[in-house]
Formats: structure tokens, C-alpha cells, sequence
């Protein structure tokens, strides 16, 4: 078995050093602030490419986007402002090409998906916010509307493994969120957006600084009754931010934020009823409301011998559920603590080394009870976790041109659980430990552009829910110490290009994983570990902007599928083979810019269909038009017709011995909302 292991493994990096070169993703512009009149008058959804003012950050620290062995796209605030997007998940569908499922009705609740992964594809995707993590500790959705659009400078997508040095949860990317913090002016800013299906957002926010201290603040309101029956959601977030600098290389930020929301869940429907009517519901009285708070404070530092970052974050969720089709009534409430210090010394002009440590303890608190009143408790369970890990790695240019990158992370954990109800109890740990590693090759062919190569040893711990089952149905062993942690590696090979107008870059990759996590729900009844998993394909981007006029094209191509046992060469569920976006916008006259845009999904198994057995669901397009008026120097205007085909799709489905279950996606949504800036 180890020899057929290694062999696959070699044959996979020949696969990839011999492939043809296709045109690829690629960062984009990250602008530098400024407060002139010409940036306040820009009005191109797509900035044009810069290679001078944005880093990547794949490294953790800014390195310049043709020098590092990533494939990386950097959304910025202007881009950011101008879309029309709710929130962060849709805003990374329209302007990243990843994948986002829900089933609630909207995007408030949506899941993320890249890379090949379907079920529970964003349990495979590290999200920081201000560099400390936003994942939560179970397999619960994300609250996209608790940091408001508004409220962020800039969103960074690092494609592939990065566990080497970002750790668990880094299997298929990492994203990264900057929210704002100080311009060089003081400032203050509004907007309003309403559209149909009661969707209002309004949003305020300021900017202060004094000699050197600096004060941001931001309110936002999101309401929405949503696309479906009982799919009504609100979110009231608030965001402060406040920080001193020291001096021109010092500086200390504090950072909150805090949510109060409240989610209708319309529930699943059959293919017929999907059919007759995608916007009913058969779950009238579902709904969760939680409250959620992210705190973080980051101290960051540089001088001639190196650069250094010291980032400590809280992130809480206190979740009230009550699900009266399922009878189950309970409170989860979560907070989990970050610590990750990390400095890279200048050894030389052209080599560094990097050194860091992230701690991470997870808590879950969950009562279960009699009724939605709250008032006899059933069950009880407290599940927590405490991680650490130390990273070393560094990148040396021996010649010209010539970029090589290295990276070692070791992480340990500790899982513990304590459930009880009337019919069952256990109490329980496990520790289990893994390890990251990373090589990377780039090489500058001119100034324009590069060709690098990458492999990733990877690794994902299960999600607390995943090992401990302590909410719902019990799964026949509650805590399941033979649950192993999934491990591969990742391998990819790209091409970038940058000028003024045109951006192309090429990436094939594979990744091989062992020991993949999905839930059994047709034999075992439990989350399992599958057989060997095969993920191949490319990331691809055309783009050309001018003053003028500018066109896009991102796109996906991807096969997923198992190696060996009873489901060998069969396809991983809810991974479309092709998914895209394509833009194109024009402006004919300084103040107008007319956008059009299209997505397109391959067809896909249902989740949970390993066998491959059960109806598809189909392909679908869909196509956005926007329209933008900047009146003045100060304000704009904008029009928007999502989805503007009504067309009626199925965003996510479920295979089962009962029935499958289906989850409509949105259909048309009109939008018109205004700015203003001073």
C-alpha cells in the first residue's frame, strides 16, 4: 500500500511539471490609500493592475505579487464599493469565482466552497479577520452579514493548501479580511441599498485621527424577508476600531465588532414541490437568533533587522435554535481565544526567515430542552479544544529572478467532551497531532511576468461536531476517537502576467487527500473517514482594463473523485465540474459605467450521493446587469438587476433513503442604493 502510495504521488508531480500552460487566476490591484480628488473619482469597477501597490500576504508578511509561489486575487475597497453585493459571501462569488451554497433562502447563512470540496467545503477554508480566526469551532454556518461590507478595506484569496503556515482548516484556501481602520484625513461616509423581497441596508461610518491616534467607527442595518417563505433575516452589527501610532514602524490596533441577528430557516423541499413553487416553505416556525462579538488586538513593528506582528483575538456566538419540525429546542453558545506572534528577520537583502506560534482555544456550550420556552432542560454538553502550534520557514533569492520558499509547521490538539441526557452520557478526550510543510519555486521571467511551482503537506482536524456528537441525533459512538485527522498533499504549477491593461495567469494543481471527513448518512450514521480522494484541475483569469471599457473571465475546471473502495472513480458530491464568472464593463461618458455580468454552473451530485446514484442537479446561468452614476465628487447612484432572467435553480441538494432534499436558489432581485463620502 505504501509503494502504490508514493508511486501515485510521483506520478502526480510529473503530471504537473510537464503541464501545458493555460491562462490562470491572478492577483489583483490592492490600491495604497489616498485622499486626492482623482481617487474619489474613480469610477472602474475593475481598477486597473498595479505591481507596485499591493503585496501578498501568503507568507503572512507583504510580498510582491510576482515574487511569491501563490495564486492570490485582492479585492480592494474601491472594488469593494462598488459592487452591489450583500455581504461578503456574495461579494467573493461576483469577484473570486467561489462557489457559495445556502440553504436558508439568502446569503446571510451561505457556505463557501474552492477547490474541489462540496459537503461542507468551507470547514476546508481559513478565514481570518484582522489576521485572527473567524471559524467557528463546530461545522455551524458563519453569520456574512456580523462584518459589514462597509466596514472593510480590503479581502485577500489565497487559492490551495496553506497549512504549512496558516494551519488547520487551510486545505483549499485561506481568506483573508482587512477591515478599515484610519485614512489620512478625517472622513465620514454613508449608503442606503433597497431592493425587493423588503431587503433594506443602511450603513454609517467615520474616520478620525489626532496627531497619532486614530478612531473608526461603522453602523450597519441589513434586513430582508427573503426569496422564500419564513426566510426573514436581520443582522445590527457595530464596528470600532482604535490605535496609536508610536512611531513611523510601530503601531498598535484594537479592534470590535458586535452582532445581534435573527435568521427564519424555510427548510428543505422535495424535486416536485422545488417544481411547483421553489419559494415555498414547509418549515414555518424554524428560526435561530444569535448574538456574536470579534475582538482583536494586533501590535506590528519593523525595522532594518525584520518585521513583526503580535495578534490576539476573542470571537463569541451565543445561538438560541428552535427547529419545530425537528422538536429540538437549544442554546449553543461558543467563544474561542487566538494568540499568533510571528517575526521574520532580514538575514540578508534577499533571504528571510519567518518564525510564528498560533494558540487557539475552542469552547462550546450546548443545552437541549423540552420545549421553546426554554424552561426544562434535556441535555447538556460542554466540548472544547486548545490547539498550538510553531512555524518556522523563510524564502532566499540565490540568483536573480529566482524566489525559493520553505515553511514547517508542527500542531498538536487536545479534544474534550461531557454530554449527558436521559437516555446516554460520556465524558471523554483525544489528542492528535499533524504536521505542514511547504516548498515553493518562482521565477521572474521579466517584469511583467513569472512561473512558480508548489507543494503543500496538508492536514484538517475534525470540527468539535464532527468528532463529539453532542447536538440532535446521537450518533452511535458520541465521540469518536478513531475519527483521524485528513492529510495529503497539494501540488500546483502557475503563470502570471501583469501590465498596465492586461492581467492572465495559469494554475493547474491536484491534491491528494487521505482520510476525508463526510457524514454517513445511509449505512453508519456517523461522521467517517472516506477512502483516498483526487482532486485536478486549473484556476483561470483574463482581464483587460483600459479608461474606457475593460471584460473579465474567471474560471474553474475541476475533477474530484475517489481513488479506491466501493466508491472508486465515482465523483465527489457538489463539485460542479466548470464554474465561472464573466464581466465586461464600459463607460460612455466619465460619470456612467454600464457593468453585465454572468455565472455558470456545471451540473453536480447531490451531497451526500458518494454512490453517485441519485438525480443531479442540473447547470445553470445566471446574468446580473449594474448600472453606476457618479452625480459628484461626493456621491453616486446605482441600479442593479441580479439574476435578471428569473432563473429558477437549485443552489444546493442533499441525497437520502427518505427523499432528497432541495434548496432553491434566490431568483430576480432588484437593487438601487446610494452613497455619499466627505
Amino acid at each position: 500500500m505504501q509503494k502504490t502510495k508514493i508511486k501515485h504521488q510521483l506520478s502526480l508531480l510529473i503530471f504537473l511539471l510537464s503541464g501545458t500552460t493555460v491562462f490562470g487566476q491572478e492577483e489583483q490591484s490592492i490600491k495604497q490609500e489616498t485622499a486626492s480628488a482623482e481617487s474619489v473619482n474613480q469610477t472602474s469597477p475593475i481598477p486597473e493592475a498595479s505591481l507596485e501597490e499591493y503585496s501578498v500576504t501568503a507568507y503572512r508578511f507583504g510580498v510582491a505579487p510576482l515574487d511569491v509561489p501563490a495564486n492570490a486575487t485582492i479585492i480592494d475597497s474601491a472594488r469593494i464599493e462598488k459592487s452591489s453585493a450583500n455581504n461578503v459571501a456574495e461579494l467573493l462569488q461576483s469577484e473570486a469565482n467561489i462557489i457559495m451554497r445556502s440553504t436558508q433562502g439568502s446569503s446571510a447563512l451561505s457556505e463557501l466552497s474552492m477547490r474541489g470540496f462540496g459537503e461542507n467545503g468551507q470547514q476546508r477554508i481559513l478565514i481570518l479577520v484582522d489576521g485572527q480566526r473567524f471559524n467557528r469551532g463546530d461545522m455551524g454556518a458563519l453569520n456574512w452579514q456580523q462584518i459589514a461590507l462597509a466596514n472593510i478595506e480590503s479581502v485577500e484569496v489565497l487559492r490551495g493548501s496553506h497549512s504549512a503556515i496558516y494551519g488547520n482548516n487551510a486545505v483549499a484556501g485561506v481568506i483573508k479580511i482587512t477591515t478599515k481602520k484610519v485614512g489620512k484625513e478625517n472622513s465620514a461616509s454613508g449608503s442606503a441599498t433597497v431592493g425587493n423581497y423588503g431587503m433594506y441596508k443602511v450603513n454609517g461610518d467615520f474616520s478620525v485621527r489626532y496627531e497619532d491616534y486614530f478612531l473608526t467607527g461603522n453602523i450597519n442595518r441589513f434586513y430582508e424577508d427573503g426569496y422564500r417563505d419564513n426566510s426573514r433575516n436581520w443582522t445590527n452589527s457595530y464596528n470600532l476600531s482604535l490605535g496609536k501610532d508610536f512611531s513611523e514602524t510601530t503601531r498598535l490596533v484594537l479592534t470590535g465588532n458586535y452582532a445581534d441577528s435573527s435568521f427564519q430557516l424555510p427548510g428543505a423541499l422535495s424535486w416536485d414541490q422545488f417544481h411547483n413553487n421553489p419559494r415555498q416553505s414547509v418549515n414555518p416556525d424554524d428560526f435561530v437568533d444569535m448574538k456574536t462579538t470579534l475582538s482583536t488586538a494586533t501590535f506590528t513593528t519593523s525595522s532594518d533587522f525584520g518585521e513583526g506582528e503580535i495578534g490576539v483575538g476573542a470571537n463569541t456566538r451565543n445561538m438560541r435554535n428552535i427547529m419545530t419540525s425537528w422538536y429540538s429546542f437549544n442554546k449553543n453558545d461558543q467563544w474561542a481565544i487566538t494568540f499568533t506572534p510571528r517575526y521574520k528577520f532580514n538575514v540578508t537583502e534577499t533571504a528571510h526567515v519567518l518564525v510564528g506560534f498560533d494558540g487557539l482555544y475552542d469552547n462550546v456550550n450546548y443545552r437541549g430542552f423540552a420545549s421553546p420556552s426554554f424552561a426544562s432542560e434535556t441535555s447538556k454538553g460542554d466540548i472544547y479544544r486548545t490547539s498550538f502550534a510553531p512555524y518556522v520557514g523563510g524564502d532566499i533569492q540565490p540568483i536573480e529572478n529566482l524566489t525559493l520558499t520553505a515553511a514547517f509547521r508542527y500542531e498538536a490538539t487536545k479534544t474534550s467532551a461531557n454530554y449527558a441526557d436521559s437516555f446516554a452520557s460520556y465524558k471523554d478526550h483525544v489528542w492528535q497531532d499533524g504536521f505542514g510543510a511547504n516548498f515553493g519555486v518562482n521565477y521572474k521571467l521579466d517584469k511583467n511576468s513569472s512561473v512558480f511551482f508548489r507543494f503543500d503537506q496538508i492536514y484538517r482536524y475534525p470540527n468539535l461536531d464532527e468528532i463529539a456528537s453532542y447536538q440532535g441525533y446521537l450518533m452511535p459512538i458520541p465521540f469518536n476517537k478513531d475519527l483521524n485527522p485528513e492529510t495529503g498533499q497539494n501540488y500546483e504549477i502557475g503563470y502570471k502576467y501583469m501590465d498596465e491593461n492586461w492581467t492572465a495567469v495559469a494554475n493547474v494543481f491536484a491534491q491528494y487527500l487521505k482520510n476525508e471527513i463526510a457524514f454517513d448518512g445511509a449505512v453508519t450514521y456517523m461522521n467517517m473517514n472516506l477512502d483516498e480522494t483526487l482532486r485536478y484541475g486549473f484556476d483561470a483569469e483574463l482581464r483587460y482594463d483600459d479608461d474606457f471599457w475593460g471584460a473579465s473571465i474567471y474560471g474553474s475546471i475541476v475533477r474530484s473523485e475517489f481513488l479506491n473502495g466501493v466508491n472508486k472513480g465515482n465523483e465527489v458530491p457538489l463539485v460542479p465540474m466548470f464554474h465561472g464568472v464573466v464581466a465586461a464593463y464600459v463607460k460612455p461618458l466619465e460619470w456612467i459605467t454600464l457593468t453585465v455580468r454572468g455565472h455558470l454552473f456545471d451540473e453536480q451530485f447531490a451531497g451526500s450521493d458518494v454512490a453517485n446514484t441519485s438525480k443531479k442537479i442540473p447547470a445553470y446561468g445566471t446574468l446580473d446587469f449594474q448600472a453606476d452614476f457618479r452625480f459628484c465628487r461626493y456621491g453616486s447612484i446605482f441600479l442593479a438587476i441580479e439574476n435578471a432572467l428569473d432563473k429558477k435553480y437549485v443552489g444546493m441538494a442533499f441525497a437520502s433513503p427518505w427523499g432528497d432534499s432541495v434548496h432553491p436558489g434566490v431568483g430576480r432581485t432588484l437593487k438601487a442604493g446610494l452613497r455619499f463620502q466627505f
